[in-house]
């Protein structure tokens, strides 16, 4: 039979336990480390770049194919 003072204590511990649970990360979960998150930067920013490279190419060739009119056009 615990005193009310153990009771007590016991009741804390556990709320304390619970409350640093809330914000707690396993080891085991978080393994990142600098290196992959440069990976993942350099992911982002190659796919980033072949995007931005395609609608280049796409704004170029519009722009190509609306000069070769224009110039095949008699003024």
């Amino acid at each position: 039979m615990l005193t009310y003072s153990e009771k007590a204590a016991i009741d804390a511990l556990k709320a304390t336990r619970q409350i640093l649970e809330q914000g707690y990360v396993a080891k085991s979960q978080y393994t990142e480390d600098v290196a992959g998150i440069n990976r993942r930067f350099e992911t982002i920013s190659t796919s980033t770049d072949s995007k931005i490279n395609s609608k280049f190419a796409e704004f170029k060739q519009g722009i190509d194919g609306q000069f070769s009119t224009i110039t095949s056009q008699n003024w």
